[in-house]
């Protein structure tokens, strides 16, 4: 476990892919920094490539604003025998969605002006995704009713305090928590973690459906998307909008809308319909034009807060 090396890891990128824009806002587990001798974004994280393997280190590393540029991978921590190798790298692309067709998704966003302007701000930003369908409950459940940045903080508070690290040159590293220790924390260790009463109880059902086998992938194999939202609402405390965000990134559905989320509404109402009235009919009529990219138009539409000249305010909503 201790055996430092580099060796590396050839890496099939679906391009145009940014690390820095992909990565950087969205790693709770691990260090981003910027090299200035070799003007590359340097992303390091622990991965658990095997539910049977120990956590691992790795380091990618990609020139910064030049998306169709190669991405390396190091691995600074863990085996380096080649059936290891070919599982880091397989978790890797699915963590990064370098999977997505994002030329696709472009292509039929190409007399789109609101998708045109957030894409030229945003070239190379792949979905990210979650390690597995109980990381992405989670996630989703503490970010239900509060801020995008409150949230940020109360999930990394959440995997430092129950999970478990890789220590590298100083810094520590997190995988996400196993769902045995959730399962065995009582509500008010929970709550210690700035949880409300409700959401440590919904955390645990979700750790307890995992352990029961209940959020295993192949469950989902015949289940069409709405079929899968259903299922997952079946555990107390998942929601509709809660599972449409779940299967998008714990399974990898492609075409997934999230209606009920407020401040997509919001971003299409004001941007799409020239309305600050929400009417989800038309909302969800407007959604289809993404198909069969809306997974990727929800996240590129979330880039309009961050787009000059777009940015308006539902920002005050995340």
């Amino acid at each position: 476990m201790n055996n430092i090396n580099s060796d590396i890891i050839k890496l099939d990128v679906n391009f145009p892919f940014d690390l820095q824009l992909t990565a950087g806002s969205s790693n709770y587990n691990g260090l981003d920094h910027i090299d200035p001798d070799t003007d590359e974004f340097i992303h390091k994280r622990a991965i658990l490539p095997a539910s049977y393997m120990e956590p691992i280190l790795v380091e990618l590393r990609q020139k910064i604003q030049s998306p169709f540029s190669p991405v390396s991978c190091s691995i600074l921590t863990g085996p380096t025998d080649s059936d290891s190798k070919y599982l880091i790298k397989r978790k890797i692309e699915w963590l990064l969605g370098m999977d997505q067709n994002i030329q696709g998704f472009y292509d039929i966003c190409a007399t789109d002006g609101v998708m045109t302007q957030v894409i030229a701000s945003h070239l190379g930003f792949h979905n990210t995704r979650s390690t597995d369908l109980y990381e992405s409950l989670i996630i989703s459940v503490l970010g239900q009713q509060i801020s995008n940045k409150v949230a940020i903080v109360i999930r990394k508070g959440f995997t430092q305090s129950l999970g478990s690290s890789i220590q590298y040159q100083g810094e520590s590293y997190w995988t996400y928590p196993d769902p045995q220790k959730i399962s065995n924390s009582s509500i008010e260790e929970l709550r210690q973690l700035k949880l409300s009463g409700r959401k440590a109880e919904y955390v645990q059902n979700i750790a307890n459906a995992e352990l029961e086998g209940y959020l295993r992938l192949s469950n989902f194999d015949q289940l069409d998307n709405q079929e899968s939202i259903k299922y997952l609402c079946e555990i107390k405390g998942v929601g509709r909008w809660t599972a449409q965000w779940s299967i998008s990134r714990g399974i990898g559905r492609p075409d997934i809308f999230p209606e009920g989320d407020l401040v997509l509404n919001k971003l299409i109402a004001e941007h799409y319909l020239d309305t600050s009235q929400i009417d989800l009919n038309a909302i969800n009529t407007y959604a289809e034009k993404w198909k069969p990219y809306r997974t990727t138009a929800s996240g590129y539409l979330y880039k309009i807060l961050t787009t000059p000249d777009l940015a308006s305010s539902p920002s005050k909503l995340v």
